[in-house]
């Protein structure tokens, strides 16, 4: 099966999913362009849209390239962060893709995948990442606003005046210094790309049900196996 990737995400999702895809995918080659795939191959491409609603305009373009061009492809997967945005206007969004591939009638299946909050978020699902004194100074504010150990990463939003995804950010950058002494920027994400991260992630998911989009995803992947 050969999987196309476009994320709205031009960093840390994209430089991390590599590693997740592998995980779960081991035989799966990571390929640099479409004219890449091959029939009957198992492959993957990553692309950016370079942020939201840019993502869109990219898809189009995509589509288009596809139509008038022949590449064995199996499935089209897009990825956005959906930030506040509420149910009404998230449905929106699918709505705009979903008006997109009916422009481009390709004969390649797809899948929208509208992350809740941002990819951050699902990164604060893991556990096992979560300060043990979660009463230090720099973290208490976290901590009181919201603990992700307990409660659902996706359901948190953000203290009065600060961007969601910027928030969540930073309570993972404060949560990983206090935790396990490390650092996490969107440019070099490091031990999020671990085998031993991505386990804890798919142990919260297993175990409870929180981080629902974030399984969505995860079930993608592993049905892809067959």
């Amino acid at each position: 099966m050969n999987l196309y990737f476009l994320l709205e995400d031009s960093e840390s999702f994209y430089r991390v999913l590599p590693s997740w895809i592998q995980s779960i995918l081991p035989e799966y080659r990571q390929i640099s362009s479409l004219r890449e795939f091959q029939k009957n191959d198992v492959s993957f491409l990553l692309e950016t849209g370079r942020g939201y609603p840019q993502t869109k305009n990219r898809l189009d373009e995509t589509l288009q390239t596809i139509e008038e061009n022949f590449f064995p492809l199996d499935y089209i997967v897009v990825c956005w962060d959906t930030d506040a945005r509420d149910e009404v206007e998230i449905e929106r969004d699918c709505a705009d893709f979903e008006a997109i591939f009916v422009a481009h009638p390709v004969n390649v299946q797809h899948r929208l995948f509208a992350i809740n909050r941002c990819f951050e978020t699902w990164l604060l699902g893991n556990r096992a990442a979560y300060p043990t004194d979660d009463k230090i100074a720099s973290f208490l504010s976290y901590s009181q606003f919201y603990n992700v150990a307990v409660n659902d990463p996706e359901k948190m939003l953000s203290p009065t005046g600060r961007r969601v995804s910027a928030y969540h950010l930073h309570y993972l950058q404060e949560m990983l210094r206090r935790s396990c002494h490390r650092n996490y920027s969107k440019g070099s994400p490091g031990f999020a790309k671990t085998f031993e991260y991505f386990q804890e992630l798919q142990s919260r998911i297993n175990e409870t049900s929180d981080l629902q989009t974030f399984a969505e995803f995860f079930n993608f992947l592993q049905n892809c196996k067959s």
